[in-house]
């Protein structure tokens, strides 16, 4: 698989540097518009594919800005994070695609990145309480 990002629910200004930061690098980025999100995170990478309101546990769209990375080798990957963080336009929910998630729509990738995130906060607030006490 080529190198390859998606910018999901990104505005202008932070797709726009991101976008620039793959392009330095050799890194494919497209911007997932709105329509599109109804398609499973593979068919997005494979570019093909009718959108499928229901698929993979439903659509909707994402409640935030999301980048989806595949086909990146470790050092590439290293290195494209690095530049996002530097340049100030990483976004707080990135995933690498799998075999599982690339049967998934955007919309249902958020819910589950979300949901792991307040799962690791929980766990931090109670590592935290548990050392102060």
């Amino acid at each position: 698989m080529k190198s390859k990002v998606l910018l999901i629910s990104m505005n202008a200004l932070r797709a726009g540097q991101i976008m620039s930061i793959a392009a330095r690098l050799g890194i494919e980025a497209v911007v997932v518009s709105a329509q599109d999100e109804g398609k499973t995170l593979g068919e997005l990478f494979s570019g093909r594919g009718p959108a499928h309101p229901g698929a993979a546990g439903g659509g909707g769209r994402p409640g935030e800005e999301m980048l989806v990375m595949g086909g990146l080798e470790d050092p590439l990957m290293d290195r494209f994070l690095l530049a996002m963080r530097t340049e100030r336009c990483s976004p707080s929910l990135k995933a690498v695609l799998t075999p599982v998630n690339a049967l998934w729509t955007p919309a249902v990738l958020w819910r589950h990145l979300s949901e792991e995130r307040r799962f690791v906060m929980e766990q931090r607030a109670a590592a935290g309480k548990s050392v102060q006490s």
